[in-house]
């Protein structure tokens, strides 16, 4: 796994950890949970940042 990747499941891990602690003390439980699901919907689905250029790209503009 790359970098990236690890560091989406690290994020996506301590939401899930955090939503684990407020069930547990029943804090806010039903206003908190659809937050958490944006978030990980966010995390995985939404780019974070374009690569500069794939090198296969650079090849196909210049021929």
């Amino acid at each position: 796994m790359d970098r990236k990747s690890l560091l989406k499941l690290l994020a996506v891990c301590l939401l899930v950890v955090g939503y684990v602690f407020i069930a547990a003390f029943d804090f806010h439980r039903e206003a908190i949970a659809p937050f958490i699901v944006l978030a990980v919907a966010a995390i995985f689905f939404l780019p974070l940042k374009r690569s500069e250029s794939h090198p296969e790209d650079a090849e196909s503009r210049s021929s």
